[in-house]
């Protein structure tokens, strides 16, 4: 994915100073020290809307269209405090028109197309992972929730191929049953209970399942029952589009954002019959097509933010081993 990685922890390159402290080459190190400092910026608060501290970005990023805010952890809520603040100033000061989380691409649309009738917080709830759910990513939310009322909306998106709730299923259902009752309570019922169905058996398995030929078999039997019937719904909205598209004028992208979330519902289900590191590696080619048919198709000439883990913003993350990797 060419996107621009934000990185903003000064006790890092603190922490690049200590290690280049050498006593064989003192004059090499000072001189390394000094090139370093130059680059320090202190960020002098996670939450102020003073943003004075953060204007040195400005001619780093003010020819950007993409930039990625990373975190080596999740659920620390430093990071969420900063992000939200970066975003900010992001949106206020550069002109960056859309947060997409590492979360449902269909989850977060919703959420956002229905904005006025939820709260910040089952806005958020209903949109990204709950390893987000916090009072500190809350307040990112209540600036959405604000922005899209006037004319400078924060757009919220997700990219991901994952279920990330219930609410999207509901929402797709509802909207399929303006044309077809029975096909939407179809749907509606097949894909909670096909969600359920893979849990159960990746769940049974845990981290064995690279290389148990059981927990593959229970994993294909899913696959093999479900994904029929994601085809065949994406068959009948294609072949009813225009029907569809009018049962919900309000926006244009309806079709669109239905049919890629279903294939993704696909995909996610065929990640699963994959090692760790296959999957890992599938999902983000996925993120990274996701992302880019956002930008192209959705949001053509926004500026984007991306926020999620640093495994799915880094090069080359195949190469680096994983816990889970080692143990397999």
């Amino acid at each position: 994915m060419n996107a621009t990685k934000l990185f903003t922890s000064v006790m890092a390159v603190g922490l690049a100073i200590s290690l280049l402290l050498s006593p064989l080459n003192v004059s090499a190190t000072s001189q390394k020290n000094t090139e370093l400092k130059k680059n320090i910026r202190e960020i002098k608060s996670l939450t102020s809307e003073d943003y004075k501290d953060l204007a040195f970005l400005k001619p780093i990023l003010k020819d950007k269209t993409v930039v990625s805010l990373g975190e080596n952890f999740h659920r620390v809520a430093e990071y969420s405090s900063i992000k939200t603040r970066l975003i900010k100033y992001l949106h206020e000061e550069l002109g960056f028109d859309v947060i997409a989380f590492e979360s449902g691409l269909g989850d977060s649309f919703a959420a956002y197309e229905n904005a006025s009738s939820l709260t910040s917080k089952e806005m958020m709830e209903r949109s990204i992972f709950p390893i987000w759910h916090s009072k500190e990513t809350l307040g990112l939310f209540d600036y959405i929730k604000k922005q899209r009322e006037s004319d400078k909306p924060l757009y919220l998106a997700g990219y991901d191929m994952q279920f990330t709730s219930g609410y999207l299923t509901q929402f797709i259902g509802n909207w399929i049953s303006k044309v077809d009752k029975d096909q939407g309570q179809n749907y509606i019922q097949f894909e909670m209970q096909g969600i359920a169905d893979l849990y159960t058996a990746f769940n049974k398995y845990g981290m064995e399942n690279d290389n148990n030929p059981e927990a593959k078999k229970e994993i294909k039997k899913v696959k093999d029952e479900y994904v029929p019937k994601y085809k065949a719904l994406i068959q009948f909205i294609k072949n009813n589009k225009e029907q569809l598209a009018a049962a919900y004028p309000k926006n244009p992208h309806m079709v669109d954002i239905a049919v890629k979330t279903l294939e993704d519902r696909i995909k996610f289900i065929e990640m699963m019959m994959y090692s760790t590191k296959e999957g890992y590696e599938f999902r983000d080619r996925i993120m990274a097509d996701n992302v880019e048919w956002l930008i192209k198709v959705i949001y053509p000439g926004k500026k984007v933010i991306l926020w999620a883990h640093n495994d799915h913003l880094a090069k080359n993350t195949s190469k680096i081993a994983t816990k889970e990797q080692e143990n397999g």
